[in-house]
């Protein structure tokens, strides 16, 4: 016998959703590992404005925060200051979950810069 297919429950937590409207006002990041022939394997950090389509990509040997903030750095320098970047819960963007109290790169330069930082809820990647 089947049971009927069961939903999951929404989530107990209310997630912000921005609806961006104008160029600048939200610009999405995520890394993609790619691995070239030979076994080498690199980390792309792709970047796009949501409204205006606009990408942004650059290609390194690793992913660390200092590499998230070389990268946010040239994004910001091409596109211009966002209001808000979302980008996922990885360790070079939140700072690591080593010192969960400390700051990390990245949120340091997002405040120093005046952009808010939107990390993607957990488990929810599409979001």
């Amino acid at each position: 016998m089947t049971r009927p297919k069961q939903h999951a429950p929404p989530p107990k937590v209310s997630y912000p959703h921005l609806r961006p409207t104008q160029p600048h006002q939200l610009i999405q990041s995520d890394i993609v590992p790619k691995h070239l022939l030979g076994g080498t394997r690199i980390a792309c950090f792709n970047a796009i404005d949501v409204v205006s389509r606009y990408p942004s990509s650059r290609q390194y040997t690793r992913r660390t925060a200092r590499n998230a903030v070389a990268f946010l750095w040239e994004v910001w320098q091409e596109q211009g200051l966002p209001d808000y970047h979302q980008v996922d819960n990885e360790s070079c963007f939140s700072g690591g979950y080593t010192h969960p109290a400390v700051l990390g790169r990245v949120v340091r330069l997002a405040l120093l810069m005046g952009v808010q930082l939107v990390f993607s809820p957990y488990y929810h990647p599409k979001s």
